[in-house]
């Protein structure tokens, strides 16, 4: 029994040696100590989470027209684009006139500029005047566009939009619009021997009405200029043109 100094008077109560009272204190401090090491770990997994979110990728893309889905010439530029491509076992593509190409940028910023330049751009025409060819990968053969105030502007009223979103990458020097018919590295006579055929084949249609359109809408595309095969290709949105 402990000392009678120890108990207070008409009271029942346990002795603790000062030893156990030390010891008791000390696993609370460390107990407190590692919820305090835990909660900062939790804090510092958080903010880096969040800063993953608030980073969304930079990534490639690029905006085209074509003509209405299912129209004329849509179907005899799918025609002639799936022929060449099992003639030459190249790879087949969605036919389409790039209208601009290409920004690399956070996505949310690329289509809110998409949306801005189609509604204060009218219905583009576009019309052909040559099957020609190129060196360059996705300029193999091609149909040479006429250029026109509508379609020139649409280009650069991207061109400026996209100046402020990131990095631009332009194939040429000046836009040049056309329409790939074929894409793959083929030596010189190949490219000009397909040109060749294109022409006698399908040139009197694709050069006239029957290849002609009016584009009524823009469609904004990831686009990875290095992957060849297209599978990475894929089509984000798509704004009607709603311009005077």
């Amino acid at each position: 029994r402990p000392p009678s100094h120890l108990m207070r008077r008409g009271a029942q109560s346990t002795f603790v040696p000062p030893i156990f009272r030390v010891s008791f204190v000390g696993r609370l401090i460390a107990l407190l100590a590692l919820a305090c090491t835990s909660l900062a770990a939790l804090a510092v997994l958080n903010g880096a989470r969040s800063r993953t979110h608030t980073a969304p990728p930079m990534r490639s893309y690029s905006v085209w027209i074509g003509p209405p889905k299912e129209s004329r010439a849509a179907l005899l530029h799918r025609q002639v684009v799936d022929k060449s491509a099992r003639h030459l076992s190249t790879p087949p593509f969605e036919p389409h006139v790039t209208l601009f190409a290409i920004v690399q940028g956070r996505q949310d910023a690329v289509l809110a500029a998409a949306r801005r330049v189609a509604a204060r751009t009218p219905r583009i025409p576009v019309r052909f005047k040559s099957v020609a060819k190129g060196e360059r990968y996705f300029q193999c053969v091609y149909l040479l566009a006429e250029k026109n105030d509508v379609l020139v502007n649409a280009n650069a009223a991207l061109a400026r939009e996209m100046a402020s979103i990131g990095r631009v990458e332009t194939p040429n020097d000046l836009y040049m619009p056309h329409l790939s018919l074929v894409y793959g590295h083929l030596p010189e006579h190949a490219r000009e021997e397909m040109r060749t055929s294109i022409s006698t084949e399908f040139g009197e249609a694709l050069l006239g009405n029957d290849g002609a359109f009016v584009a009524e809408s823009i469609s904004v595309h990831e686009t990875d200029p290095k992957d060849t095969s297209m599978k990475s290709w894929r089509t984000i949105a798509e704004y009607p043109l709603k311009g005077p």
